[in-house]
């Protein structure tokens, strides 16, 4: 996929459209928008949340989540627009700023300072990021990773340990900065180990490096698109899938991010 005709696809400027009266009359958007007003974020978070969306319109998706977004609650965005049909249609040109909101540049510069000092293309960390919580950075998973890079506490204390991270503590994961510079040192590391190659440094953030290289050796040769759609852990086959997808997407939707250098196509040789 070329990705100058994939950014083509998604205007850079599109004004926005005006919500329905159905929505502009939810006591609950008017109260929320005059706490944003006020600075209240949280407390307008809480109300715009809590309004109903499968009846809503997509112009009136477009004003809930651009003040979702801007209040800091931006996974709630995230997370309600998942669910739209949009994402199995090809991108059109009044789409764009949908998109551009339900694949936020949330926490934008933590994100972008983590990515520039550790060499990682921003694109494939707000991926990485959207996919691992929605830009929650206080989330826990069922298995005990937390933030916004969701790492797990062993792998957190190993990475701060091994890069000497001054100050980190595990109750610091909740903090963005604190997460998303050991959550991208630990992805910097899988891409060093895998020369570049991303669906196996993605496979290992997931399913962790030891497995990644029994499945490359139960599958030598295959070109990496191949390789990825025959994983026999199917969990971490949509993992792969998904984060690939969504970096790619921020790339589409953001020139200024740089892109992606998706030429290594090849398994490459273990070392």
């Amino acid at each position: 996929v070329d990705l100058k005709k994939a950014q083509a696809r998604f205007p850079q400027s599109l004004p926005a459209r005006d919500p329905s009266p159905s929505l502009t009359s939810d006591l609950r958007f008017r109260r929320g928008v005059g706490l944003l007003a006020l600075g209240l974020r949280p407390q307008a978070v809480q109300l715009l949340s809590s309004i109903e969306t499968l009846s809503l319109v997509e112009s009136d998706l477009e004003a809930l989540s651009d003040r979702l977004i801007a209040a800091g609650g931006a996974h709630h965005a995230v997370g309600m627009l998942r669910r739209l049909p949009l994402w199995r249609q090809a991108p059109s040109p009044t789409s764009g700023r949908l998109w551009r909101l339900a694949f936020p540049l949330a926490h934008k510069q933590a994100v972008l300072d983590a990515a520039k000092s550790q060499n990682v293309p921003p694109a494939l960390l707000f991926g990485l990021v959207r996919e691992e919580s929605g830009f929650d950075a206080d989330v826990d998973s069922w298995a005990g990773a937390r933030g916004l890079s969701q790492c797990m506490k062993s792998t957190a204390r190993m990475v701060a340990r091994k890069h000497r991270v001054a100050g980190w503590s595990w109750a610091k994961m909740r903090e963005p900065e604190m997460n998303l510079k050991v959550g991208s040192l630990y992805l910097a590391g899988l891409l060093k180990r895998f020369e570049g190659a991303f669906p196996l440094a993605i496979s290992s953030y997931n399913a962790g490096p030891g497995a990644t290289r029994r499945m490359i050796k139960a599958r030598p040769g295959f070109a990496l698109d191949s390789w990825v759609e025959d994983l026999p852990i199917r969990q971490t086959r949509k993992y792969v899938q998904r984060v690939l997808a969504s970096a790619w997407t921020y790339a589409s939707l953001y020139p200024e991010l740089g892109g992606l250098d998706l030429s290594n196509l090849k398994i490459i040789p273990l070392k």
